[in-house]
């Protein structure tokens, strides 16, 4: 079972108010451009006390992601560069206090 996440988009081109979506794991594989199951060029980036950064492309779309990990692998941000598109993301995960 994966736990779910918030995820808050902001595109700088557009000047609207950015809109969370709820969702899981197998969710968030489920949709562009991850639902190909495979990124052709894998890397890993830097490492530092914020997280790993892990570097995805799939050369074939003109896509770029770089992603950030928290040290326990849960992601942090996502950065998507694709043709006249820049996509930024961020995961909030519920208190499991609450």
């Amino acid at each position: 079972m994966t736990s779910p996440f918030r995820l808050l988009p902001q595109c700088p081109a557009h000047r609207r108010e950015p809109k969370t979506l709820s969702l899981d794991g197998p969710g968030f594989l489920a949709a562009e451009p991850y639902t190909s199951g495979r990124a052709t060029v894998v890397d890993q980036g830097e490492t530092g006390p914020e997280g790993t950064t892990v570097l995805l492309a799939y050369p074939a779309e003109q896509i770029e992601i770089r992603l950030l990990t928290a040290p326990d692998g849960s992601l942090r941000r996502e950065t998507l560069v694709a043709p006249n598109h820049l996509v930024e993301r961020t995961f909030h995960y519920p208190d499991p206090e609450r």
